[in-house]
């Protein structure tokens, strides 16, 4: 969830993480093409700013997005 409270940010088992709009429902983006991980997305988080994205995954990645453009900034391995 966003800290202004538009938006939630959900990932899946399958590697997938979308954006919604909480008042409207409306699907807002995903994060990765075709998907932000190769394994669960283990933890979703926005910084207080609401201005990047950062996931964990299974595949022992932490990704870093910008939230309005869900374009990937950066990626760190931790293996």
């Amino acid at each position: 969830m966003s800290s202004c409270g538009n938006f939630a940010i959900i990932g899946d088992a399958h590697g997938h993480v979308d954006m919604f709009n909480i008042q409207s429902g409306i699907h807002r983006g995903c994060l990765g093409t075709p998907k932000a991980h190769s394994g669960h997305v283990r933890g979703v988080a926005i910084d207080g700013l609401n201005q990047q994205v950062i996931t964990a995954g299974a595949d022992c990645k932490l990704k870093v997005h910008e939230q309005c453009s869900l374009i990937k900034i950066g990626t760190c391995d931790l293996t």
